[in-house]
């Protein structure tokens, strides 16, 4: 979805830097590409940009945890159980809607149930403009889909649903109603 969101971005006119982790999925085309593999490297290049963005997209984190003590080289079988600490990452995205010049921000709530609850609890907490949301099934819908199907609510609880779609034409319909909330020249409208 995040590549799908860049692509559209750029697809109308909008200079667009896409912050990546290793992925099997072609990069889309974007004025500029930073490669990551940690949620401190994450972190580290948007801070690295966000003081020219207009508008920061959040569409997944790295991970929510990491290893407290990540090991140099495999950890062999002793027989013996194993306990794996686990310590939180940077929040990025709250570290952006911090900012005191801060851009106008979306963040993305990929939920495995209560959809709406999660999804408003998170705009408030990380103070976001506009939230994504979409349901996994258990099936796994919507990873490793070209599909998905999301809710965008906002911080007055109004919401949108979008209906089952590629991830391409809900992202040019997210980029069109983000570029409809901003307050600045996205793109020309005669484009749309």
């Amino acid at each position: 979805m995040g590549y799908a969101i860049a692509q559209a971005f750029h697809a109308l006119g909008a200079r667009v830097s896409l912050i990546t982790g290793p992925t099997e999925i072609k990069p889309p085309t974007v004025s500029k590409m930073v490669s990551i593999t940690t949620a401190d490297e994450m972190q580290n290049a948007v801070m690295a940009e966000i003081k020219d963005i207009d508008i920061f997209i959040s569409v997944a984190a790295i991970a929510d945890y990491t290893s407290a003590m990540p090991a140099d080289s495999k950890i062999k079988k002793t027989g013996k159980d194993l306990i794996l600490t686990l310590t939180q990452t940077k929040d990025t995205l709250a570290a952006v809607t911090k900012l005191k010049r801060r851009p106008f921000c979306v963040g993305f709530a990929a939920e495995t149930d209560n959809l709406v609850e999660n999804a408003k609890k998170k705009i408030m907490e990380k103070n976001l403009d506009l939230i994504v949301a979409n349901q996994i099934e258990k099936d796994g819908f919507p990873c490793n889909s070209d599909k998905n199907i999301v809710l965008v609510l906002d911080r007055n609880g109004q919401s949108i649903r979008f209906e089952k779609d590629s991830k391409m034409n809900l992202a040019r319909q997210i980029a069109d109603l983000i570029g409809e909330r901003v307050k600045i020249p996205l793109y020309p409208r005669s484009q749309k």
